[in-house]
């Protein structure tokens, strides 16, 4: 898997806040997902009960799931649900390689130490 360092850096150094912030929402809803096939709005209710208010909005989790779709990490199936038509997103394959890579990432050497005390 590879990354563009300069773009990542770039980002990070803008606002390391808004960067971290971002990517953490990212693997943490398609963590949400792998567990269990979601609509947006079951995701919005998860992060509002979890108290993650800035990601609980339809303006973040919509074009997130979208981006997520366009990269292969997602699979959007429509159903009814009432008289209106629903969107549920289920995982991919790519998408449980992406989760399996960020564990690995955060789970070695220096990385693995600073997110067991950061989750103490």
């Amino acid at each position: 898997m590879s990354f563009d360092n300069a773009r990542l850096f770039k980002e990070m150094n803008k606002s390391p806040e808004k960067f971290v912030f971002r990517k953490l929402a990212f693997l943490i809803t398609l963590w949400l997902i792998s567990k269990k096939q979601r609509t947006g709005y079951e995701l919005i209710k998860e992060f509002e009960k979890d108290r993650m208010l800035a990601i609980a909005l339809p303006s973040r989790i919509y074009p997130l799931l979208g981006n997520m779709g366009k990269f292969g990490l997602v699979e959007k199936k429509s159903k009814m649900q009432g008289k209106r038509k629903a969107y549920s997103y289920s995982i991919t394959k790519k998408g449980k390689e992406v989760l399996k890579y960020a564990s690995k990432c955060v789970s070695n050497g220096i990385k693995g130490q600073f997110f067991k005390e950061m989750v103490k």
